[in-house]
């Protein structure tokens, strides 16, 4: 199998576990993930605006701005991160909960999305939006991993969170979500490194 192959079908599959982490474990328990992604929700919350979309229109002006201190390659490979997210989260967002429990699910959800974020970066590519500012983060602070980079980067949207829909439990539940997701990024990409 040739590696753009190869590439194409991990992308594929992680675009489709980023989708189902989202729309069957996050959305339905309202809880908050990183990111745009984590906007997007918020904004899903408030004005029931489809996340999928929401995180494509998010992250466009974003990327534009970019593409000047990243170059063309770089941000390439961020909008077709950005559109296989987005897309695929848009085509399963008729998905619904399996479990109707909020823990089960920030947890799932928090995993789920974690090897599909470590999925897309370990092949070179992001999902845009805070995924660019950790980046940017980890050039300042060399020692720190992509993971807790965005872990940091999205306590910010966590916050915002806590603003807009004053539930703490969520919040908490988002937190948890989110650095469970953090490990396994950085599990993935330290194996991916040591391979």
């Amino acid at each position: 199998m040739s590696t753009k192959i190869r590439n194409a079908l991990i992308l594929t599959i992680a675009s489709i576990l980023f989708a189902i982490g989202l729309n069957v474990f996050l959305v339905p328990s309202q809880i908050v993930a990183g990111g745009f992604t984590g906007l997007a929700i918020i904004l899903n919350i408030l004005f029931k605006l489809p996340v999928g979309t929401t995180v494509i229109i998010l992250n466009i002006p974003f990327l534009i701005a970019n593409a000047f201190v990243y170059g063309k390659n770089y941000i390439k490979r961020a909008f077709i991160g950005v559109m296989i997210t987005g897309i695929s989260s848009e085509i399963l967002s008729h998905l619904e909960a399996v479990v109707q429990n909020r823990i089960f699910n920030a947890t799932a959800g928090g995993a789920v999305m974690g090897v599909a974020m470590g999925l897309i970066f370990s092949l070179g590519y992001t999902t845009g939006g805070t995924d660019l500012i950790a980046t940017l983060v980890r050039i300042k602070f060399k020692n720190l991993r992509l993971g807790s980079a965005l872990f940091l980067c999205d306590l910010v949207i966590i916050i915002l969170a806590l603003i807009v829909t004053s539930d703490m439990y969520g919040v908490g539940l988002a937190f948890i979500s989110i650095f469970i997701q953090s490990i396994i990024i950085n599990f993935i990409i330290k194996r991916q490194i040591a391979h």
